[in-house]
């Protein structure tokens, strides 16, 4: 083995460990599937130290940036479980979608996550609501706007979203999706996304089911009241 290799060995054995000191110390525990894949890949690349050979650079990014994915992602796993339930309980919201990629793509994206806990905790309930060939979309499903989040102008309702890391709901999505899906919106109204044009006049974008009937319109920027509220959004895209 040259000096070199040794010396990267010597690196590579020293990240080993502090990886798993770190997992020690964190109490991180791998699911079933994870926990396979982590001893398999350290069995194959310890066994080629030993043999004197290193592991192929695009080989240690992987491992590596699986076990700090799942680092990242673990103290959020008991969001995954929570969305489940809702996404077997609301089916119409997502008839054909697979829970099974979604998981996937959820456990490769701790930002995703952490978004999705706050819509959580926030009385949101976080639902999946669209899908298709790039990825899908997460929303605000509640049947009524949180009361926490409620009497709120537009921008405000821009703040509250953009401090989750997601965004106001598309009004096309809104009317043509989640309300072609089910009944939301009966006793309150919600800002949506706006475009730069209608905001440059002071007006804001907003919907409701008004006598059964969804409803899409402008209103003052500035207007807010106690049944008025708002509806966000987070795209996913799909594990590659």
């Amino acid at each position: 083995m040259t000096e070199q290799n040794k010396l990267q060995q010597g690196e590579l054995t020293d990240q080993l460990t502090d990886l798993t000191e770190t997992m020690q110390r964190e109490n991180i525990k791998f699911s079933p599937e994870m926990q396979k894949y982590f001893d398999e890949t350290l069995a194959r690349i310890t066994d080629k130290m030993e043999k004197g050979q290193m592991p192929t650079r695009s080989e240690l990014y992987e491992f590596k940036n699986k076990i700090k994915i799942w680092i990242l992602v673990q103290p959020l796993l008991p969001v995954i479980t929570k969305l489940k339930v809702r996404f077997e309980e609301n089916k119409y919201l997502h008839e054909g979608v697979e829970w099974g990629k979604i998981e996937e793509s959820l456990i490769e994206n701790p930002d995703a996550l952490w978004s999705i806990n706050e819509m959580e905790e926030t009385g949101h309930e976080p639902d999946v609501y669209n899908a298709d060939n790039e990825g899908f979309d997460i929303g605000t499903c509640s049947k009524e706007s949180p009361e926490k989040q409620r009497n709120c102008t537009h921008d405000e309702s821009v703040e509250m979203a953009e401090a989750m890391r997601i965004e106001l709901m598309n009004p096309i999505k809104y009317k043509s999706i989640l309300q072609a899906k089910g009944e939301f919106d009966n006793e309150t109204t919600v800002w949506l996304k706006v475009s730069d044009y209608i905001r440059d006049f002071g007006l804001a974008t907003y919907g409701g089911r008004f006598m059964g009937v969804v409803s899409v319109g402008q209103d003052s920027a500035n207007n807010h009241n106690d049944l008025m509220g708002w509806r966000g959004s987070l795209r996913v895209p799909w594990k590659k």
